[in-house]
């Protein structure tokens, strides 16, 4: 009989001691204490990968690509032989490509702010319009400017899935030109052109698709300085080559974000 008492006794304080069990809505939170944050910076020393993904990659780094229609501003100039762009060429045309994105990366040091660089090619026809027409036989040949796009830019980031942002950034250029060969003619003419540098803004607007994808469309202006050169004809200097490339571009884009 004294263990039945003992036991029930035991019982009972067992149930005196125990705590309530409360809901988390009704207790307040607890400060991590010393030893705790420790063990959250051991776990962290212990998976450095995730802690190096979640401090400097999570939501900051951005991968896309992008493709635009341009519109140059200035796609005239002079009377054939007669302070055209160079030769028989008074016209430039916009050779669209849509099949070739150009990539870029960025990345938000701070959630409105960040650091981005970009790949841009852009391809005109020059032609002598004044003579033969453009499109019949005119085309001397494709200028092509290819090169690296560095830019800051700053977002918007609120709790809608829209998210509009700018661009401001410097471009660097390479210029080829890529004759045809009637123009060319077995080296019979041929052109160099120098490298030019430029400055362009930006604005457009993010829609996110995905919790690491968005799309974007975008509007962009692109200020570069004329593009120099000299064309050639069986090897000696004939003139010089005087370019405009600046252009108007519109585009859309997709984005994947880490």
């Amino acid at each position: 009989m004294r263990q039945l008492f003992t036991l029930a006794g035991l019982c009972v304080l067992c149930i005196q001691v125990r705590p309530t069990v409360a809901s988390v809505e009704d207790q307040p939170l607890k400060p991590l204490l010393p030893s705790e944050s420790e063990h959250i910076q051991s776990s962290q020393s212990q998976y450095p990968e995730y802690y190096f993904y979640n401090a400097y990659l999570a939501y900051k780094l951005e991968i896309g690509a992008r493709i635009k229609h341009f519109t140059l501003l200035n796609d005239k100039k002079g009377e054939p032989y007669e302070n055209g762009f160079f030769g028989s060429v008074t016209q430039l045309r916009e050779d669209q490509s849509y099949f070739s994105p150009n990539l870029y990366i960025q990345y938000k040091i701070i959630p409105f702010l960040g650091i981005g660089v970009a790949y841009d090619k852009f391809c005109m026809d020059a032609g002598d319009w004044g003579i033969h027409g453009f499109g019949t036989g005119g085309s001397d040949g494709q200028v092509a400017l290819s090169g690296p796009l560095f830019y800051v830019f700053g977002c918007y980031s609120n709790n809608t899935k829209f998210t509009p942002f700018c661009e401001l950034g410097f471009a660097v250029y390479s210029a080829s030109f890529n004759a045809n060969p009637s123009w060319y003619d077995n080296g019979f003419r041929n052109a160099k052109l120098d490298g030019v540098n430029g400055f362009f803004l930006t604005c457009g607007c993010d829609l996110q698709v995905h919790e690491y994808a968005a799309i974007d469309i975008f509007a962009r202006y692109m200020n570069i300085s004329d593009v120099k050169g000299e064309w050639f004809l069986m090897g000696e200097k004939e003139g010089d080559i005087t370019l405009t490339p600046s252009y108007l571009a519109v585009g859309i884009g997709a984005k994947f974000m880490f």
